[in-house]
């Protein structure tokens, strides 16, 4: 693993691991990568926040990390639309959406 893509890691292992090392989410939201397998530059996404442009992760969303009751919907095109299609689980890879993401909506419980 790389020192970026290890980094990325760190610092969502330290957003998901309560006080007891339990792996619990202390801060809810959505987490992006632009590397599979949850490495590369990763982005926290606030919970029931919709994000209508990505900049820097434009189209190059290739893995997603959901705390506990979190969805992220994800768009093909600006401001939610296009075709969508809901993440409810941790993905190592996003597939054929990896080059297609625009816009997304990180939604939890």
């Amino acid at each position: 693993m790389s020192k970026k893509g290890l980094a990325g890691l760190v610092l969502v292992a330290v957003a998901l691991m309560g006080a007891a090392g339990n792996a619990q989410a202390t801060q809810p939201g959505c987490y992006i990568f632009n590397e599979p397998e949850w490495e590369g530059e990763g982005r926290y996404l606030q919970p029931n926040t919709r994000y209508d442009r990505l900049d820097r992760f434009r189209r190059s969303v290739k893995s997603v990390m959901l705390s506990i009751g979190c969805r992220l919907d994800v768009y093909e095109r600006e401001d939610f639309n296009g075709p969508r299609h809901e993440f409810d689980e941790d993905r190592k890879r996003v597939g054929a959406w990896e080059t297609k993401i625009e816009s997304l909506n990180c939604r939890c419980e």
